[in-house]
């Protein structure tokens, strides 16, 4: 990757552009010699990790009172052998850097977009990395943090297209690109980015939502990671099973 020409100045200058969410506290990272997309992969601000705890299929996000219904198949899963519902700081650290395809490049996409330490919840239909069996399956991370809906945009939009522009690739075509687009679902802002991925024989689209929503002091982001070969069926009913919890006494 290119070193950036100008130094410091001009990646100050690259953020003012952006907009002040960029400069936003547990913000990804604001200075990189990789490249105009740094890494988020550390949160300022001194926030303990996010995590989450399950009682049954209802998982609840730590802090914030977000609780949603994991879908049947995930269980199934995971019951089945595939120990990939990671709610402590240290089941959700084992899931950073994965080895195989697909899975490393989305890591890398939303490791890019939102601080890795605010992630309190990774889970899926089937392992993660080299314990993945497919790429029809649909991973999930949820965040924790403060952030405004506006300043998640922005880190989608500049880091994590960035980055997605980064390991795209697609042998069919002269150049391969990532496409950003937003829309709404219920309550929710989603922003998403798409860009194609080949490994030999075996390609097509990986896809990544940021399901954004504020409730109260805490902003909650959904990031679902698939390919154009997956069925959606457990995000949407995922997205459809969220609730907000007042936290009892005692409890943060």
């Amino acid at each position: 990757m290119k070193r950036a020409k100008s130094g410091t100045a001009a990646v100050v200058l690259a953020l003012v552009a952006l907009g002040p969410g960029l400069l936003a506290e547990d913000g990804p990272e604001q200075a990189s010699a990789g490249g105009p997309a740094p890494s988020a992969a550390t949160a300022t601000g001194g926030a303990p990790p996010a995590s989450s705890r399950r009682q049954d299929r209802t998982v609840t996000l730590l802090p914030g009172r977000l609780s949603f219904e994991l879908p049947a198949t995930w269980l199934k899963a995971f019951e089945g052998g595939a120990k990939n519902l990671r709610l402590t700081p240290d089941e959700i650290r084992a899931a950073r850097e994965p080895k195989g395809e697909w899975d490393p490049q989305f890591d890398r996409v939303a490791n890019a977009a939102l601080p890795f330490d605010r992630c309190a919840f990774h889970g899926g239909a089937e392992g993660w990395g080299e314990a993945g069996s497919s790429n029809a399956d649909v991973q999930m991370r949820a965040y924790v943090g403060t952030w405004e809906l506006l300043d998640v945009e922005n880190f989608v939009k500049s880091h994590g297209k960035w980055d997605a522009n980064e390991v795209a690739k697609n042998p069919h075509a002269k150049k391969a690109k990532a496409v950003c687009k937003q829309s709404k679902s219920g309550d929710w802002q989603v922003d998403s980015i798409a860009f194609p991925l080949w490994f030999g024989d075996n390609g097509g689209t990986a896809m990544l939502d940021f399901y954004s929503r504020k409730e109260g002091e805490h902003t909650f982001v959904l990031v679902f990671m698939y390919t154009d070969k997956a069925k959606t069926e457990d995000l949407d009913a995922l997205v459809a099973s969220c609730r907000f919890t007042q936290p009892e006494a005692g409890q943060p």
